[in-house]
C-alpha cells in the first residue's frame, strides 16, 4: 500500500509536528486558502506540467537555431529576420518562467517530504535541482544572445564567429552539462519514491532507467534534451491521478 505523507492534506504535517499552518478559518479563504493551496501537492504537479509544457516549447526553439549554425547555411542572415530572433527570444521569456516553476515543483515536493526522507538522497535532490536551474538559465542566456542584442541593442552587430560561439557555449550547457545534472536529480528522486512509496514502485523504476539513461548516452543525441521534461510531466500527471484516486 502506497504511504500518503506526500499526497494527502497538510493536516498530516500537522500531527508529526514537521510543520507550523495557520488556520485556514481564522485568517479566512482569501489569505489562508490561497496560502494553503499553493503549498498543496497539486500545486507541486500543476507547477511541473508548466515546467514540462514550456520547456518543451523552449528547447524546440533553441534546436531550431542550433542546428542552423551546423550546417552550411547563413546563421546570421536568418537572425535578420524578426521572426526568426522573435522566436529565439521568446525561448528565453519561456525558460525564465519554466524555472520558475521547477523551483515551485521543487519547494513543495521536498517540504512534503519532511523528516521521513533520506537526509542524503533528500540533499542531492534539492541540490541537484537547483544546479539544473542554473544551468537552464545559462544555457538559454547563451543560446539567445546574439538575438537578445540585435533586438534590443540598437547599435547591435553580430558575425557567423560571435553566433557560433554563442550557440556552441549554449548547446555545450544544454547537451552536454543539463542531461548529466538531470539525471542525478532524476535517480534522487526516484530513490525518494522507493524509500517513503509515496508513488507507484513503477515510477521509481522507470525513473531509474531515464536517469541511467541520460548518463551515459552519446552528447550527440540531442533529443535527450526532450526526456528530462516529459519526465517531469510523467511524475506531476501521476502525482495528480495518485491524489484523485486517494480523495
Amino acid at each position: 500500500m502506497l504511504r500518503t505523507w506526500s499526497l494527502t492534506h497538510d493536516a498530516s504535517i500537522h500531527e508529526q509536528g514537521t510543520v507550523s499552518e495557520p488556520d485556514v478559518t481564522a485568517v479566512g479563504l482569501d489569505t489562508g486558502g490561497a496560502r494553503h493551496w499553493i503549498r498543496s501537492i497539486e500545486a507541486a504537479a500543476i507547477a511541473g506540467v508548466a515546467f514540462a509544457v514550456l520547456s518543451l516549447v523552449g528547447v524546440g526553439l533553441l534546436t531550431e537555431f542550433t542546428e542552423l549554425v551546423g550546417t552550411d547555411a547563413d546563421s546570421v542572415e536568418w537572425l535578420q529576420d524578426r521572426s526568426n530572433r522573435a522566436g529565439q527570444v521568446t525561448a528565453l521569456y519561456l525558460i525564465a518562467i519554466s524555472s520558475i516553476a521547477f523551483i515551485w515543483f521543487v519547494a513543495v515536493i521536498r517540504r512534503r517530504i519532511g523528516d521521513q526522507e533520506d537526509r542524503f538522497f533528500g540533499t542531492v535532490f534539492l541540490g541537484s535541482g537547483i544546479a539544473f536551474v542554473s544551468l537552464w538559465l545559462a544555457a538559454g542566456a547563451a543560446i539567445t544572445a546574439p538575438a537578445f542584442a540585435l533586438t534590443y541593442f540598437e547599435n547591435a552587430t553580430v558575425d557567423r564567429a560571435s553566433v557560433s560561439y554563442a550557440a556552441g557555449l549554449g548547446s555545450a550547457y544544454l547537451w552536454v552539462v543539463l542531461p548529466r545534472i538531470a539525471a542525478v536529480f532524476t535517480i534522487a528522486t526516484a530513490t525518494l519514491i522507493r524509500h517513503t512509496e509515496a508513488l507507484p514502485k513503477w515510477l521509481a523504476v522507470v525513473s531509474y532507467v531515464i536517469g541511467i539513461s541520460m548518463l551515459v548516452i552519446p552528447v550527440f543525441a540531442r533529443p535527450i534534451g526532450f526526456v528530462f521534461p516529459i519526465w517531469v510531466l510523467v511524475v506531476s500527471l501521476t502525482i495528480l491521478i495518485v491524489r484523485r484516486t486517494q480523495r
